[in-house]
């Protein structure tokens, strides 16, 4: 059977993300906290390569987008989000899990909300201010 090749990343600005979904995440993020970007794809482990799709390393907080599909829907898959996520327990990471649900219109305003009250930020604005006008596409 072929490999499966994996999608390749995308850059947004400096950042690079690999899905969709993150993307999507990232552009709301910075949309109401621009100057708080995420670290992507950090390597969090001293000597195994685990990483974090989003990560504030000064608090010790990460983001992780959960996608569906084969990998994280395996028993082996899930096995070895579940390593992940007790090796960052370990090194006192919180890590805050979300899907696409969380970053649908009706959710993704409070998603941002939980997030940022995590890393004691204030709340988003409620104004909403087009990427277009920050420069951002």
């Amino acid at each position: 059977m072929p490999k499966k090749r994996k999608k390749k990343p995308t850059k947004w600005g400096n950042l690079q993300v690999d899905s969709d979904l993150e993307l999507i995440f990232l552009k709301h993020w910075t949309m109401h906290y621009p100057d708080k970007k995420p670290m992507t794809q950090f390597t969090f482990h001293p000597t195994r390569k685990f990483r974090f799709d989003f990560c504030w390393p000064m608090h010790k907080i990460a983001l992780e987008v959960q996608g569906y599909g084969p990998g994280h829907n395996s028993l082996i898959g899930m096995t070895q989000d579940y390593d992940k996520n007790m090796e960052a327990m370990l090194h006192n990471w919180k890590i805050m899990y979300i899907t696409s649900i969380h970053l649908s219109p009706p959710r993704i305003d409070d998603t941002v909300a939980v997030l940022a009250k995590l890393l004691k930020l204030p709340p988003p604005s409620q104004e909403y201010i087009p990427l277009s006008k920050r420069g951002i596409s």
